[in-house]
C-alpha cells in the first residue's frame, strides 16, 4: 500500500524538504536532484511505490528520534542505477547495491547497527549484544517519493529536449505544490523564439501531470 505523506518545503529556493507521514519522518537536504535518463532504460521503484529513479542524484537525510544522517547517491551504471550511502565520517563508511533502494538501506542498517557494536567492544571487551535486524524502506531513506523533486526533475528534462545546449535557461518564477494548492508560472515572452520556448516548460509541466489551471 502506498504511504501518503506531507511534504513542507520552498524548494529550489531552500534545498531543505520535511516530508511527514504517520508512520516516520524525515529530512532531506537536496544536493543534486539528479535528472531522468532515456525512458528506455528509466528504472522506477518496484511495487506501489512506482517512481522514477533519477540519475547523478545525491540527498543527504535526516531520520529518527537521534537524527541521524547519511548521504544517498544514484549513479546509473551500463543503463542501470547503482545505489550508495554513504554513513560516518570514514571513507570506508558506505553501502553499494545495485539490487534496488530497500535493499542498499537494510544492507546500511546492519553495516551501522555492526560498526556501534564494535566500537561498544572496544570499550567494553565484555560487552555482548545481538545485532539488531531492522529493515526499513529504501524509497523513503533515498527521498525518491519527493513530489517537488520528481517535477523539476522531469522539467529538466524536457528542457534538455527543446533548448540549444548552449542556452543557459533559468526558471525565474515557478510556485506550486501539488495537492490543493494553484500552480503559478510568470513569464513575459518578447519574441517568437521566447514564445516557443516557454511553451516547451508548459508541455513540460503537462507531461508531468501538472494542472493547467492556474496558468
Amino acid at each position: 500500500m502506498k504511504e501518503i505523506g506531507e511534504e513542507n518545503s520552498n524548494y529550489p529556493v531552500d534545498c531543505t524538504i520535511k516530508w511527514k507521514s504517520p508512520r516516520r519522518s524525515f529530512q532531506y537536504y537536496i544536493v543534486k536532484e539528479g535528472v531522468y535518463p532515456p525512458e528506455s532504460y528509466l528504472t522506477y521503484t518496484r511495487g506501489s511505490n512506482h517512481y522514477p529513479i533519477p540519475d547523478n542524484y545525491v540527498v543527504e537525510t535526516t531520520y529518527g528520534k537521534s537524527e541521524k544522517m547519511v548521504t544517498c547517491f544514484i549513479n546509473y551504471y551500463n543503463k542501470k542505477p547503482q545505489y550508495k550511502i554513504k554513513f560516518g565520517l570514514h571513507d570506508d563508511e558506505y553501502i553499494c547495491s545495485d539490487l534496488s533502494p530497500t535493499a542498499t538501506a537494510n544492507n546500511y542498517l546492519k553495516a551501522y547497527y555492526e560498526k556501534i557494536a564494535n566500537e561498544k567492544k572496544i570499550k567494553n571487551p565484555n560487552f555482548q549484544q545481538s545485532l539488531l535486524n531492522s529493515k526499513t524502506n529504501g524509497v523513503y531513506l533515498f527521498g525518491l517519493q519527493l513530489q517537488q523533486i520528481n517535477i523539476l526533475s522531469g522539467i529538466e528534462n524536457q528542457i534538455k529536449q527543446h533548448f540549444n545546449t548552449k542556452d543557459v535557461v533559468k526558471i525565474d518564477k515557478l510556485v506550486f505544490t501539488v495537492n490543493d494548492s494553484k500552480f503559478q508560472i510568470i513569464y513575459q515572452p518578447k519574441n517568437d523564439d521566447e514564445r516557443n520556448q516557454i511553451t516547451a516548460l508548459i508541455q513540460a509541466m503537462d507531461n508531468n501531470r501538472i494542472s493547467r489551471s492556474s496558468y
